[in-house]
């Protein structure tokens, strides 16, 4: 013993300072190798015994900006590599609460994690705030919506019924009241026929806002549970080149007469059922322009109407998405004894135009108004009218040209005509 206790004491500071020397060393590898960090983690906050506030006349709120939690945890790197964030507890337990006559009442929080100490964890805040308020319900209609999906190039979307007309929604009186509507979505992408859609609830508050989903899924109750709502998609097919019967009332001024009333554009696409599609077939495959909305009563010149068409086409039918509601409908008025002459600009003698340089037209045809005797007027002609225009030093451009116009005898134009050319250099043939 004694022979052991003199190895033990020989040397003893020196053995002494090697024992710190190496624990020093142990601490510095440890520490340069799996160092101490703190690491941040966003955790939503869990809210037990709701009862204890919760029941038939009452409420509690918790703003958006508090279902969430900062928690901050201290460890070696190792450690903290193998935390599993949705195993952090933070907890609301509502029979906490100390002082309920607070505005707002203040609840709580607490944190948990397996295999660390409270003394590990720190939370960016410890209490959150709620408000109290009395249960409100109300009762929505229903309405439909396909966002902005449509379905395939030949059709359109023609009704969308949903299978539930109403809901019945509780909860705290300040989210009920501040609901406007509730709409049931549906993605119609690409479809070519009429199908029962499952739909999505978007509900929109007073500011025409979307609701969140957070809110839906923790404030919001349904009479009877959240339903499943699914809408029938009608598809209505397209038709084109339907044309416009355009019918006037009234008569010009006294020497004038209607030289023509055409329409921008001349026909129209609708989209509609196909007893609705039929029906305009049947009438010529065009639609009727009530005579009272075309007054031409005292007319000495031309005049343009805009007209929408939304209520004028056929029950049933609608006007696709990508065209426009409106039309214009054109009256020419012309004085007793004039006409409207369409010239092909083929016509159209060309003088003077460098041999390098080509010619082309706005239009296929110019209108000539032309006065002179019923039986001049009668035998106009293509074969009578020499129309030309000189091109003297233009060069490669844009212009607006005066028309020279020969007729025949007795007959006279009623005002200048002119035509929009442009004027381009010749290509080679290679």
């Amino acid at each position: 013993m004694k022979k052991f206790m003199k190895i033990l004491t020989n040397n003893f500071p020196i053995k002494i300072a090697s024992v710190l020397i190496a624990i020093v060393i142990w601490y510095l590898v440890v520490y340069n190798n799996d160092p101490i960090q703190t690491n941040s983690y966003q955790v939503p906050i869990e809210v037990v015994n709701e009862s204890y506030i919760a029941n038939g006349k009452q409420q509690f709120v918790i703003d958006e900006n508090y279902k969430t939690v900062t928690v901050y945890v201290t460890g070696n790197r190792s450690s903290l590599r193998e935390i599993d964030k949705n195993k952090i507890k933070v907890i609301a337990d509502l029979t906490q609460i100390v002082d309920f006559d607070r505005d707002p009442v203040m609840v709580p929080l607490s944190v948990s994690l397996d295999g660390f100490d409270a003394s590990d964890i720190e939370l960016s805040r410890y209490a959150i705030p709620i408000v109290i308020e009395n249960v409100a319900s109300k009762e929505l209609l229903v309405n439909t919506s396909a966002g902005n999906t449509s379905p395939n190039s030949g059709f359109e979307l023609g009704k969308l019924t949903p299978d539930i007309s109403t809901i019945t929604i509780y909860g705290p009186e300040s989210i009920i009241n501040s609901i406007d509507s509730v709409t049931a979505e549906v993605d119609i992408t690409g479809l070519d026929h009429n199908e029962d859609l499952y739909a999505d609830l978007v509900f929109i508050d007073k500011n025409q806002d979307v609701i969140s989903d957070a809110i839906i899924e923790n404030d919001i109750t349904f009479a009877g549970g959240k339903p499943n709502i699914y809408v029938s998609v009608e598809l209505w097919r397209k038709k084109s080149d339907i044309n416009l019967n355009i019918n006037y009332v009234g008569t010009p001024a006294e020497g004038f007469m209607i030289g023509s009333i055409l329409t921008t554009p001349e026909q129209i696409t609708l989209a509609g059922t196909e007893e609705a599609l039929k029906k305009i077939e049947e009438n010529g495959n065009a639609i009727e322009i009530p005579a009272e909305l075309i007054d031409v009563t005292g007319l000495s010149g031309d005049k343009q109407i805009e007209l929408d068409l939304t209520d004028l086409i056929p029950e049933d039918t609608k006007i696709p998405v990508s065209t426009s509601n409106n039309i214009i409908v054109n009256i020419t008025v012309l004085p007793v004894g004039t006409t409207e002459f369409a010239l092909d600009v083929d016509k159209i003698e060309v003088k003077n135009l460098d041999p390098d340089y080509t010619v082309s037209y706005d239009k296929q045809e110019i209108t000539l108004r032309i006065n002179g005797s019923i039986s001049e007027i009668y035998n106009l002609s293509s074969g009578n009218i020499k129309a030309s225009i000189d091109l003297s030093n233009f060069k490669t451009g844009d212009y607006t040209v005066p028309l020279t116009v020969e007729l025949p005898e007795n007959c006279s134009l009623i005002e200048d005509a002119e035509v929009s050319i442009h004027i381009k250099e010749k290509v080679e043939n290679q």
